[in-house]
């Protein structure tokens, strides 16, 4: 018999039918899928402030930048003041049913960190596990900073210390990140290079946590490096 589209369910063996004192055997071959934090794409629109007007850029991913070179707007020349950003229908081809027209066949249950869906908690015993996608695939804002996963920088062939070094991971959480750092994403035509680039934070959660035990990851993270110009033109 085999079980599939189980998502960190437990799963309850019963063996019956046994007289006196008999014995049985349960053999049980057990596939692990990892959590996958990876999306196809996404769509960075830009707003003016007086909601006069909206353009749209479409991102595909292949890597963890979201860029070619960078993204270019070009906006009204006589359009005054800042543009800020939305981050919209955030998509993976992992998805599981519950997203968009209810065709995904993978696991994935995905999210903006900075989306109005994502908590913070990483005990996930207590969230909802039918929330619409809805408030997952939208944020406003976008991280500051990077976040240093590991130390596998120091591990590379190339580094000449003679120190030992060991594999340190460092899972992510909204304190050691800092909710401050995520902030709206605005730019004019006068913004300096170095405040174009933003951090996008996505992550992927097991949907139910009914097994009775205490662990507290149930997310896994990513982030992709977004680089966005305002160019103004007639």
């Amino acid at each position: 018999m085999e079980i599939t589209g189980l998502n960190n369910d437990a799963v309850k063996f019963t063996v019956e039918g046994l007289k006196g004192n008999s014995q049985a055997l349960v053999s049980v071959e057990l596939t692990m899928e990892a959590l996958n934090p990876y999306i196809h794409s996404l769509d960075i629109v830009s707003h003016d402030y007086n909601s006069s007007a909206k353009i749209t850029q479409t991102f595909t991913a292949s890597n963890f930048m979201v860029r070619g070179e960078h993204f270019t707007f070009h906006v009204p020349e006589n359009q005054k003041g800042a543009w800020w950003f939305s981050l919209e229908n955030l998509k993976s081809n992992y998805a599981d049913d519950t997203y968009y027209d209810h065709k995904g066949t993978g696991n994935s249950r995905y999210c903006f960190v900075s989306s109005k869906y994502y908590t913070g908690n990483t005990n996930l015993y207590n969230a909802d596990p039918n929330a619409s996608y809805v408030n997952k695939v939208y944020t406003v804002t976008a991280g500051k900073k990077p976040f240093r996963f590991s130390n596998i920088d120091e591990l590379v062939n190339t580094n000449q210390s003679q120190e030992i070094k060991y594999l340190e991971e460092y899972p992510f959480t909204l304190k050691d990140y800092g909710e401050e750092n995520f902030v709206k994403f605005e730019l004019d035509d006068k913004t300096d290079q170095k405040d174009n680039i933003a951090y996008l934070f996505t992550c992927d959660e097991t949907r139910y946590n009914i097994a009775p035990t205490t662990a507290t990851q149930h997310r896994y993270y990513a982030y992709y490096l977004m680089d966005i110009e305002i160019e103004k033109k007639e």
